[in-house]
């Protein structure tokens, strides 16, 4: 196994499905195993997870101790040589896995992280954030 995404969800029934189909759609060719950690979860976040049939997914159960502790049950429960994070409202680009472990190959670099994109651009506070984050967390020489 090369990859494992882990993906804590808390009351996220409205939202866990398209994320886990934007994970299952990736370009990258590696096998990977998608771990869902519902975090106590009231809502239909299971259900919602148990209709989509696939060999990849994994669906974890805890009792509500947070995104944190469900990030770490996930992370213990992965079988991938690389472990990478989203959240359970967010909607992963077709590349992304491929692109966030290519730098994660060189023996040099240890940790990545990804940037995400803001999709209320209405709003000014959100159009700001998502400069702060561009800016804050671009580097160069990652690209090199």
């Amino acid at each position: 196994m090369e990859v494992s995404v882990i993906i804590p969800a808390y009351n996220s029934g409205k939202t866990i499905e398209d994320t886990v189909k934007s994970v299952l759609s990736q370009t990258f060719k590696g096998q990977y195993e998608v771990i869902v950690v519902d975090d106590g979860s009231t809502d239909n976040t299971a259900e919602a997870i148990s209709k989509i049939k696939d060999k990849r997914i994994i669906l974890v159960k805890q009792s509500n101790k947070g995104p944190a502790t469900a990030r770490n049950h996930g992370a213990r429960k992965a079988r991938g040589r690389f472990i990478l994070f989203t959240d359970s409202d967010c909607i992963a680009d077709k590349n992304w896995i491929k692109e966030m472990i290519a730098p994660l190959k060189r023996p040099e670099i240890v940790g990545v992280q990804g940037k995400y994109k803001i999709l209320n651009k209405q709003s000014l506070i959100a159009r700001f954030t998502q400069y702060e984050i561009e800016e804050r967390f671009f580097h160069p020489s990652i690209l090199q």
